[in-house]
């Protein structure tokens, strides 16, 4: 029909469910933060039951997974789409590294604010390397956590910044969603 189609790609990091993953392999996070799904009893037995601790990611493991996100973008290039949004917003894998509640790390992925970034900067950079020059590619970044010791509203803004100042996006898609049961 001619109109463009974007397709969104993600990796759904410490929300992913048993059933995606075998019982033995824990989730994969920037640090050991386990997902709150609520303080009442059924909401603390599904977290135990579906969302186990997730393992802090190995640097091989941060290498691997940038390559399932480049992977991700070239069968949408042979799909025809006309580009990708990464999804970092909602408590997913890159949403996860950006938030200091959810991203403890003391290394070049979480040592500063800036250092949060660099997951996000080395997908886009990877995903840049190998599509077409017209093929979009841009981000959805969250406007805040809203909770406790998450991302704050400035300190978005100042990633959108640095998004800017980097380069490699062809638009940026702020999403301020609040679910009262989910906590980061």
């Amino acid at each position: 029909f001619g109109t463009p189609a974007i397709a969104q790609i993600n990796h759904a990091g410490r929300q992913s469910t048993i059933g995606k993953r075998s019982l033995r392999d824990p989730p994969i996070a920037p640090s050991p933060v386990q997902l709150s799904v609520g303080d009442n009893m059924f909401a603390r037995t599904v977290q135990r039951v579906v969302f186990s601790t997730p393992n802090q990611m190995t640097l091989a493991q941060i290498d691997e997974t940038v390559r399932k996100f480049v992977e991700a973008a070239e069968i949408m290039v042979i799909a025809g789409f006309a580009g990708v949004e990464i999804h970092a917003s909602h408590g997913y894998l890159i949403s996860s590294f950006l938030s200091p509640k959810t991203n403890r790390r003391n290394d070049e992925y979480g040592a500063t604010p800036k250092d949060r970034m660099r997951f996000l900067f080395d997908v886009i950079d990877a995903i840049r390397a190998v599509v077409p020059r017209e093929f979009a590619v841009g981000v959805k970044l969250n406007s805040a956590d809203y909770s406790t010791g998450g991302l704050t509203e400035d300190e978005a803004h100042d990633q959108i910044r640095w998004i800017d100042e980097h380069g490699g996006i062809d638009f940026i898609e702020i999403s301020n969603i609040l679910i009262s049961s989910f906590s980061t």
